[in-house]
């Protein structure tokens, strides 16, 4: 199986590593926490240029994200055991959204 490097922010690669496109298990969950931060970079970037009433509002949020993507990245590149038994238990057909989860 060739396993090909994506391009990625300099922060994402920090935090996530060298993430590939064809990866199974952890690598898919990284890959998808790397693209994740880039979307929040991104639009982090696009904020700077609006009103100071918009940045107020979207940017603490934003911020939380990258925070918590961040975290969960971290997570994954020291226990990827806990992550993968809990995106396990998110594919499964009873697992609800809306409601806490055990």
């Amino acid at each position: 199986m060739s396993q090909q490097v994506i391009s990625q922010s300099a922060l994402a690669k920090l935090i996530c590593g060298n993430v590939v496109i064809d990866g199974d298990g952890i690598d898919e969950v990284l890959n998808h926490l790397s693209g994740s931060i880039d979307n929040v970079l991104r639009e982090l970037i696009v904020i700077g240029s609006l009103d100071s009433d918009k940045i107020s509002l979207f940017a603490p949020f934003l911020g939380r994200s990258l925070l918590e993507l961040g975290c969960t990245a971290l997570i994954a590149r020291l226990d990827p055991f806990r992550i993968l038994l809990l995106r396990k238990c998110q594919q499964q057909p009873n697992y609800q959204l809306d409601k806490s989860n055990k």
